[in-house]
C-alpha cells in the first residue's frame, strides 16, 4: 500500500446567497504514487472539492492533513486565507490566466519568487522538455494561443513548482486531437515520479484507463471509493447517475464517447461502428431531408486568410429547413475558422453568408438578429459572461422572457431562469454566479440559452464538449427534436461518431477544404477518421 499524502474530513461548502450545498460532510485521501479519480455527473461538486483541496477556495468547515515525513501538518481550511497550498499543483479545467499577460509572467502568479525573466523563461522551457510537454513560447501572450496550448502552459507552470500533490480538473476535455497518446504517455509518467495525483473527471474512459483508485460524488456528498480493478463500467455509471438514468432509453455507454481524438478510430474503428449501431436502435433519424425549400443558411465560395496562412479555400454549402449538417475535423485543419466566420465573428474577403436569402456583411449581432443561435466551441471565453448571474447570462434579447409587454423586470427574469433550471434537472439557482457552476453545467446552461434564441439556424461547436454520458443522451435527442421542429442546424464537431449519428449530410474538413458533402448514412466511422488526418 502506498503512503498516504494527504487526507480531507469532513469538507463542508454551502453557495451563498444562493444556499446551494455544494459539498456535504465530505471526505478523500490520496496516497503518493497514486492517480486517485473523482468522478460525478456535471454538477455533482467535483470542481469545488478540487478547488478546496487546492486552497484556492475556502470551505465553511472542513480539515486538511498532510503527510510529509517532517512535515506533516494539520490544516483547518475554514481559517486558512485563498491561495494554492504548498506542495500542490492546480490545473483548471476553465483558465483564469489575464489575457494580457504572457506565459512567462502568468506562469509565476501567486509565487513569492524573486528571479528574472530569463531564467523563468529557461525554468519553463525545461520543466516542458523534463515532462516532453509542447513547448510553447513563453513570450507570447495567453491571448494569443489555444485551449490545448493553454492548458500545457498551465501544467508545466503547475509542475516547475515540483509538487507533491497534482489536481487535474478535465484534462483531457481540452487535450488537441492527435495527441491522446502524448496524454497518456504524461499520465504514466506523472504516476512514475511518485506524485500523488487527483484527476477529476465524468468520463469513464479515462477513470479506467489510468486511476487505480475513484471517488464518486453525488450532489456534493461522496458515494463511495473503490480500486478500479474491483468495478466495472456498469456499476460505476450506477453509482454516479441514478438507476433510472442509466436504464431509461438504454444504457447510456451505447452512446459516442465525447470529444474524443478523431485518430483513435483509426484504432479501433469496430468496436465504435458497433457502438453506433447500438445507439441506433434508441435513435432513429428520419430520412435526409428533400432541397426543395429554399436554404436557410447559404455560404457561397468563402476563403480566409489568416497572418499569411490560407485557413479556409472555397467553402460552399447550404442547409435547409429542418436539416442538419455536419462538418467534422480537427480545429487546426479548418474547423476553428469554419466556425469563426460562419457565426460572424471573422470577415472574409471573399464569398457570402445568406441567413433566409439575405447577405450578412456586418458580423455576428447581425446574424443573431437575423435568426442565429451560437453555441460556440470555447464556452467560457466566448459564451458566458462567469462574474454574472445564470439568470443574466441566460436571458438575452433574443428571448421574451412571458409575463413583460416590455423589458423584463429583474424579478421575472430570475424567476423564468429559476423555471428553466429546473426545466433542465440542472441543480443551482439562477442567482448563483455562473462560476460556482461546474463546467459541464455552464455547458448545459449555454446551450439552452441558444437553443431558446434560435429562430432560423443553430450553430453548435462540439456542443457535447463537457457533458456528462446521460446529459449527452438529451443533448443528442433535443438536437434531433429541434431538426423535426424544421429548425436548420449546423453541427461542427472534432468528432466523427457524433456527427455520423446526428447529422442528415456530413463532409469532413482537412488543410482549409470540404470534401464532399453527402447523406451520413453512406459514412462510416473510420471512413471519416481517416479523411481527418490524411489529404482529401
Amino acid at each position: 500500500m502506498p503512503p498516504l499524502l494527504c487526507k480531507l474530513e469532513n469538507v463542508n461548502l454551502t453557495w451563498r446567497p444562493s444556499g446551494v450545498r455544494a459539498c456535504r460532510q465530505v471526505n478523500l485521501d490520496i496516497s503518493a504514487g497514486e492517480i486517485h479519480a473523482l468522478a460525478g455527473e456535471n454538477g455533482a461538486g467535483k470542481t469545488t472539492l478540487g478547488h478546496i483541496l487546492g486552497g484556492v477556495l475556502t470551505p465553511d468547515s472542513g480539515i486538511l492533513k498532510t503527510y510529509c515525513g517532517s512535515n506533516s501538518s494539520t490544516i483547518n481550511l475554514a481559517d486558512k486565507k485563498p491561495g494554492i497550498l504548498p506542495g500542490t499543483g492546480l490545473v483548471r479545467q476553465r483558465s483564469i490566466w489575464p489575457r494580457n499577460l504572457e506565459i512567462w509572467e502568468a506562469a509565476i502568479l501567486g509565487r513569492q519568487r524573486k528571479i528574472s525573466r530569463k531564467s523563468i523563461i529557461n525554468e519553463f522551457l525545461k520543466t516542458a522538455e523534463k515532462w516532453e510537454l509542447d513547448k510553447i513560447p513563453p513570450r507570447k501572450k495567453t491571448a494569443q494561443i489555444n485551449a490545448p496550448e493553454l492548458q500545457q502552459a498551465e501544467l508545466t507552470s503547475a509542475l516547475m513548482a515540483n509538487p507533491e500533490l497534482l489536481i487535474l480538473d478535465e484534462p483531457s476535455l481540452v487535450w488537441e486531437e492527435g495527441q491522446s497518446k502524448s496524454f497518456e504517455r504524461l499520465m504514466n509518467k506523472l504516476k512514475e515520479s511518485n506524485l500523488g495525483i487527483l484527476l477529476i473527471t465524468h468520463r469513464i474512459e479515462d477513470v479506467f484507463k489510468f486511476a487505480d483508485r475513484v471517488t464518486v460524488m453525488r450532489e456534493g456528498q461522496i458515494e463511495g471509493t473503490w480500486e478500479t480493478k474491483s468495478i466495472n463500467k456498469k456499476y460505476l455509471l450506477e453509482q454516479m447517475f441514478s438507476n433510472d438514468a442509466c436504464t431509461d432509453s438504454g444504457p447510456a455507454e451505447s452512446w459516442p464517447a465525447e470529444s474524443e481524438p478523431a485518430n483513435q478510430g483509426l484504432v479501433n474503428s469496430k468496436p465504435a461502428d458497433s457502438e453506433k449501431e447500438e445507439a441506433e436502435k434508441d435513435f432513429s433519424k428520419p430520412e435526409t431531408k428533400g432541397t426543395s425549400a429554399a436554404p436557410v443558411l447559404e455560404i457561397k465560395n468563402i476563403n480566409l486568410t489568416y497572418s499569411g496562412r490560407q485557413e479556409l479555400s472555397n467553402i460552399s454549402f447550404s442547409i435547409y429547413p429542418g436539416e442538419i449538417l455536419a462538418v467534422a475535423g480537427l480545429w487546426n485543419e479548418g474547423l476553428r475558422a469554419l466556425e469563426d466566420v460562419v457565426c460572424g465573428i471573422k470577415k472574409t474577403g471573399l464569398g457570402t453568408i445568406s441567413i433566409t436569402g439575405k447577405v450578412q456583411s456586418h458580423g455576428i449581432r447581425e446574424m443573431r438578429a437575423a435568426g442565429m443561435g451560437y453555441v460556440p466551441s470555447d464556452i467560457t471565453g466566448r459564451g458566458a459572461a462567469l462574474t454574472l448571474p445564470a439568470a443574466e447570462n441566460m436571458a438575452v434579447p433574443a428571448i421574451k422572457v412571458p409575463g413583460d409587454k416590455g423589458p423584463a423586470s429583474r424579478s421575472k427574469i430570475y424567476e423564468w431562469a429559476n423555471e428553466r433550471l429546473k426545466e433542465s434537472g440542472i441543480l443551482g439557482k439562477s442567482s448563483q454566479l455562473l462560476s460556482e457552476f461546474s463546467g459541464g453545467t455552464i455547458q448545459r446552461i449555454i446551450l439552452q440559452r441558444e437553443i431558446l434564441s434560435a429562430k432560423s439556424i443553430l450553430i453548435l461547436a462540439n456542443p457535447s464538449k463537457g457533458l456528462d454520458e446521460n446529459n449527452r443522451k438529451v443533448l443528442f435527442k433535443s438536437i434531433r427534436k429541434l431538426a423535426e421542429e424544421n429548425l436548420a442546424i449546423l453541427l461542427l464537431t472534432p468528432v466523427p461518431e457524433e456527427a455520423i449519428l446526428l447529422s442528415d449530410r456530413m463532409g469532413v474538413i482537412r488543410n482549409g477544404c470540404i470534401s464532399v458533402l453527402k447523406d451520413s448514412k453512406s459514412w462510416n466511422i473510420k471512413e471519416a477518421a481517416e479523411a481527418m488526418v490524411r489529404e482529401l
